[in-house]
């Protein structure tokens, strides 16, 4: 599946979840692409609407607003004309009267232009963006270039997306919540060993996998196959389910009841196939993420480490594992209820939440920095040079929430 296919499965999924036409769902997919906002908070800054004067969202921020227009073509290589262009600059003279359009009986373009009045007055900055999926023409463009050099410009700019950056922006989105989102791996099992769960929005794929699979899964791509679980490897203790795990697998009478003993691999991807559709024996995944099953996973590799004289995880090792294909704005959800059947803390849960990312990214930029720990086993798996330069500057998520809630469902 290519990304154009992608973004246009996700804007028909979302209008079928919120019963809207796809001009507004690709609304609210640029919003939460592009501005991080959930998905409650994006429908609530939209003003789409039958005369909304060529506005489709305003966003307010402390010094600055935000107006944004959305075009969704079926052809990507259609073009935004100077006509839309004029008509999407032209709400500026509305927004400056909020006594016109309180006659037009549109609250939120009504809330739009008091905020706008009374932000403008303080000294605010106007940021217009387009985004069109496909081109902006080249009278589209002259309309952009005179307004950006009108007598307002150092307090308005208008600024165009068009399909070629809604794509790199879409692709570094990916990237930053699933390393490896551009990556293909194909997965063996056995001939007959597999579930094939088309209903509903999420098609899911359920197989017994080889252990030595999963094993050279981490060995390629290591910690980066668990970017969308709420924690990392948590270490082999004596006595702990890490290590009956291993002596599972080094055991030569067990081994063959580990797919019995274990509760399996969770993945979420983009996308799957068969190499064949009636008796398939290998499953290609696109953009693989282990949601549930990290302690597996690495464990399997640690067994491998420990085996003597083999390099590869007996045979007789088989996983059940699950594919599931969602889309990112989906993914949490799955990952928070197939963690949620062990106890797990409240904040391990939002491990992955983007303020909580951004957190991150913040005390990491302090000076000195600070290490933002949200996810158990991060700071652990750190190389040795790179916690140096944080000299034990450590902020733990678990340990700040005192009592953590635990969450045991099922």
């Amino acid at each position: 599946m290519n990304f154009i296919e992608q973004i246009r499965g996700e804007i028909t999924l979302l209008s079928k979840e919120e019963n809207i036409d796809k001009s507004k769902a690709f609304i609210i997919w640029i919003l939460q692409q592009y501005y991080s906002l959930p998905r409650e908070e994006a429908v609530n800054v939209m003003t789409d609407s039958s005369g909304d004067k060529g506005m489709d969202a305003f966003i307010e921020n402390e010094d600055s607003m935000t107006i944004i227009q959305c075009k969704l073509y079926d052809d990507e290589t259609k073009e935004v004309g100077e006509k839309e262009i004029s008509v999407f600059k032209n709400c500026l003279d509305w927004l400056k009267q909020p006594n016109e359009i309180q006659q037009l009986n549109l609250p939120k373009l009504l809330d739009a232009a008091t905020i706008f009045v009374e932000k403008w007055n303080e000294g605010a900055s106007v940021e217009l963006h387009y985004f069109g999926f496909g081109k902006f023409s080249n009278g589209a463009n002259r309309e952009r270039r005179v307004f950006n050099n009108s007598d307002y410009r150092d307090r308005m700019q208008m600024y165009f997306h068009d399909i070629d950056d809604i794509l790199n922006l879409f692709q570094a989105n990916l990237q930053s919540v699933n390393p490896l989102s551009s990556e293909t791996v194909n997965l063996n099992f056995s001939k007959g060993q597999f579930f094939l769960r088309q209903e509903g929005n999420f098609p899911a794929l359920v197989v017994s996998i080889k252990g030595n699979e999963l094993a050279s899964l981490y060995t390629k791509y290591g910690d980066r196959l668990f970017e969308r679980n709420i924690r990392l490897f948590r270490g082999v203790r004596k006595g702990s389910i890490n290590a009956e795990i291993i002596n599972t697998v080094l055991n030569t009478s067990d081994r063959k009841k580990f797919w019995y003993f274990n509760n399996g691999i969770s993945f979420v991807c983009s996308d799957f196939c068969f190499d064949d559709e009636k008796n398939p024996t290998k499953v290609t995944v696109v953009g693989p993420q282990i949601i549930n099953g990290c302690q597996t996973t690495v464990c399997l590799k640690e067994a491998q480490n420990l085996s003597e004289g083999t390099a590869a995880i007996p045979d007789e090792i088989d996983v059940l594992a699950r594919f599931i294909k969602a889309p990112i704005s989906d993914v949490e959800l799955i990952t928070l209820y197939t963690n949620s059947q062990n106890p797990v803390s409240e904040a391990q849960l939002k491990s992955n939440d983007p303020i909580q990312k951004r957190l991150k990214r913040d005390f990491d930029n302090y000076s000195p920095p600070y290490f933002y720990s949200i996810k158990e086993g991060d700071w652990k798996i750190l190389l040795k040079d790179d916690k140096q330069k944080y000299e034990g500057r450590v902020i733990n998520i678990i340990k700040l929430l005192k009592p953590p809630k635990q969450y045991i469902l099922f």
